[in-house]
């Protein structure tokens, strides 16, 4: 299996132009994403064949479409919102081709939640980084009333000598005893909350 094209512009051009390989094609061969094929296409500059023949993974029928059409397509439809059932519909559609994880082109090992925390992938499923370095260390599974605390208040500072485990009831008392950590949760809950639907105060007329 080939791993990368990116530096190996003639066999990419082989494959894409010369024997007509569409970029799921080229993808599956180098066991990546077809986004990412899409990508090492235009880093080298080899252009890209029409809509209407195999080349994105889609197929698309009907005439082509210029691009002032398609600048009037777009202006019609930038801003416009979407209706929650309309906007269910087009999630569930749009998550069969989604590349999540490791197989997206701009995979960095990881994410950081909306709390803070590192998220990673472990055995194909995501998970809080800093659990998964406990269970590790201490050679089992955390218990679910049992909470990974940070000691220097860094949630991404996940070394083992930076996290020590509590009870809910301890990991709760140590946040709202010391007045540093009230302030900095209450900081923290601002946030969060500022981002809610519900948050977002009317306009005046």
């Amino acid at each position: 299996m080939i791993k990368s094209l990116i530096n190996k512009p003639k066999k990419l051009r082989k494959l894409y132009i010369d024997e007509g390989k569409s970029l799921t094609e080229i993808a599956k061969i180098c066991g990546v994403a077809f986004q990412t094929v899409h990508k090492w296409l235009k880093k080298n500059e080899i252009p890209l064949r029409a809509w209407s023949t195999k080349g994105m993974g889609w197929k698309f029928v009907g005439h082509p479409v210029s691009e002032e059409t398609k600048k009037k397509i777009s202006k019609a439809h930038t801003g416009k919102k979407l209706s929650p059932e309309h906007r269910k519909r087009v999630v569930k559609a749009l998550s069969k081709t989604w590349v999540k994880g490791k197989k997206h082109h701009s995979w960095k090992g990881g994410f950081v939640d909306k709390c803070g925390y590192k998220i990673i992938q472990v055995d194909g499923k995501t998970m809080r980084e800093h659990r998964h370095l406990m269970e590790r260390h201490l050679g089992r599974k955390l218990k679910k009333r049992e909470h990974i605390h940070h000691l220097n208040g860094n949630r991404l500072d996940n070394r083992i000598e930076n996290l020590t485990i509590l009870t809910n009831k301890e990991h709760a008392m140590l946040h709202w005893t010391n007045p540093e950590m009230i302030r900095l949760q209450s900081e923290r809950l601002k946030k969060i909350r500022s981002r809610k639907w519900w948050s977002t105060k009317p306009k005046k007329k």
